[in-house]
């Protein structure tokens, strides 16, 4: 059954992230990764679709928002100078200066790649989701 985008499995309680969109956020996040290690930048409207992503990600999987927080300071930081689309699409962000991001990307990407974009839930007698 899809839940949300998720396939959810109610016989074995295990939610997981389609296939196809989990290996996307891998090399995404490899990407990134990548490009920080080659001392490079990212546009900011390629890093805020990513950390969209993630948000709807860590819906159903336990990623934890509150490390998105990194990955969404700087685009926080220059988000009001940027007007339009183009403006976004053309901005950099210098990833290789952003070494805690860097570090919570390298967390994402064992998240995902370690549980293939499954996470196992306890469904209490109700029906209810205990975490």
């Amino acid at each position: 059954m899809t839940l949300l985008g998720f396939e959810f499995n109610s016989t074995t309680g295990v939610l997981r992230i389609p296939e196809a969109k989990a290996s996307e956020f891998v090399l995404l996040i490899r990407q990134i990764i990548a490009t920080a290690y080659k001392s490079g930048s990212v546009p900011w409207s390629i890093l805020s679709s990513f950390h969209d992503k993630l948000m709807w990600a860590s819906t159903g999987i336990e990623l934890g928002r509150s490390y998105l927080s990194t990955i969404h300071r700087p685009l926080d930081a220059v988000a009001t100078l940027l007007s339009n689309r183009l403006q976004r699409a053309i901005f950099l962000i210098p990833v290789y200066e952003m070494i805690e991001m860097v570090g919570q990307l390298q967390r994402y990407d064992a998240v995902v790649s370690c549980n293939k974009g499954t996470t196992q839930l306890c469904i209490n007698q109700p029906g209810m989701q205990d975490r």
